[in-house]
């Protein structure tokens, strides 16, 4: 059994297309370059290659016998074709450049020799962050707060420390006033 499974997968490999594709961010009004990344054998011999969008949107062909390109609308202005790599270079990209892009050739056999999903987006603006007075409001009575309980608190210690001090120096008159006891020679 297994050697069947291996013996359908080596004969129908050949005809299976890239399922994978390749995920590009860009930002809107930059460029991108989509470039083959098949095997370099697989894109040898073939008759046309042409450049689709979103699976039925022809961006450009290219024929090999006539080594013509077309591009399409509209992509007309905003397209190059790359004849040594058989890229595609998108330029001036539009948020609806978003979508898939395929590499399709034709010839012997069909095959998708590349897919690309391209993210066009705008440009994010670097955030200023500058404090609102109501986010600012709740700092003055935090720190009020603390600095008022920091001298209650030095306050007290301070009244407890006194009246100690207080207390031991009392004591300390009384020790050395006491009245002589009966008996003791004076």
């Amino acid at each position: 059994m297994t050697m069947l499974r291996q013996l359908i997968f080596m004969l129908f490999l050949p005809a299976i297309s890239i399922a994978a594709h390749k995920d590009m961010f860009r930002q809107v009004d930059s460029s991108v370059q989509l470039d083959i990344w098949s095997p370099k054998e697989s894109t040898e011999q073939f008759d046309d290659l042409s450049w689709i969008f979103d699976k039925n949107t022809i961006v450009m062909k290219y024929h090999r016998e006539t080594n013509k390109t077309k591009l399409y609308p509209p992509y007309e202005r905003r397209a190059e074709y790359n004849e040594v790599t058989h890229g595609l270079i998108l330029k001036d990209l539009h948020r609806n450049d978003s979508g898939s892009y395929s590499a399709r050739i034709s010839g012997a056999r069909d095959m998708i020799v590349s897919e690309y999903m391209l993210y066009v987006l705008e440009p994010v603006e670097t955030p200023v962050l500058t404090p609102v007075p109501h986010q600012q409001m709740w700092l003055w009575p935090v720190i009020a707060s603390v600095a008022a309980t920091v001298i209650l608190l030095l306050l007290v210690i301070g009244f407890f420390a006194l009246c100690k001090w207080g207390k031991t120096a009392d004591e300390e008159k009384s020790i050395g006033t006491l009245p002589a006891q009966p008996g003791s020679s004076g």
